[in-house]
C-alpha cells in the first residue's frame, strides 16, 4: 500500500514505483466467433489512413447493389458489411491497388474484436427500398396537417372511376 499507518493519526508516504509489464500478452486474447454468422463480413485493411467512407464505398460500388456499410476499425482497417455472404465473396475478388482484402475468418485480431463487440450492428444490410413521390406526398401533408390539393388531372381521373362506377346504377335509373 502506498500509505502506512504509524498508529497515530499522522499517515507515513511511501515510494511507489510501477512497472511496466514486458511481455506482450495481445497473442493470448483470443476472439472466439461463430464465423458463419459473419459471412457477410469482410476485412478491408491496408488503405491509407486518409480515406473516407466515400473512398471505401466508391471502391466497391459494383459489389454492393444489394447495400453495403463500413464499420470502422482503426484508420487503415474497417469492415465491410454486405447484404449477404455471395455478395461478400464476389467483393473478396477485388482488385484494387490501394487496398487488400480478406475474409472475416482470416482477420486481424482488432477486426474481428470488433465485429464481436458490435455483432447486433453488424447484421446484413438490407437494400433500400423505392421511393415513391405519391406516398412521400401523403406523409408530408399529413405531418404538416394540410389538405392535399389533387392536380386537375388527377381529379379528372377519380371522377372518371367513380362514374364508370356508377354507370350501370345511373342507366338503371334513367331507363324506368
Amino acid at each position: 500500500a502506498p500509505y502506512a499507518s504509524t498508529g497515530t493519526d499522522s499517515v507515513l508516504l511511501l515510494d511507489v514505483t510501477i512497472e511496466h509489464a514486458r511481455n506482450n500478452y495481445s497473442t493470448f486474447e483470443n476472439v472466439w466467433i461463430n464465423y458463419e454468422d459473419f459471412a457477410h463480413v469482410i476485412e478491408i485493411y491496408n488503405f491509407p489512413a486518409i480515406f473516407k467512407t466515400e473512398d471505401l464505398v466508391d471502391a466497391f460500388a459494383e459489389f454492393s447493389e444489394g447495400g453495403m456499410k463500413i464499420k470502422w476499425v482503426d484508420n487503415t482497417h474497417a469492415l465491410g458489411v454486405f447484404s449477404c455472404k455471395t455478395a461478400a465473396s464476389h467483393a473478396l475478388s477485388i482488385q484494387h491497388p490501394l487496398l487488400n482484402t480478406r475474409a472475416l475468418s482470416k482477420g486481424s485480431k482488432k477486426a474481428k474484436a470488433k465485429a464481436f463487440r458490435h455483432s447486433e450492428f453488424i447484421q446484413p444490410v438490407k437494400e433500400r427500398p423505392r421511393t415513391d413521390t405519391a406516398v412521400a406526398r401523403r406523409m408530408v401533408t399529413r405531418a404538416l396537417g394540410i389538405q392535399f390539393q389533387k392536380s386537375t388531372d388527377m381529379r379528372l381521373l377519380s371522377a372518371m372511376k367513380m362514374f364508370k362506377r356508377n354507370l350501370p346504377i345511373y342507366f338503371m335509373i334513367n331507363m324506368y
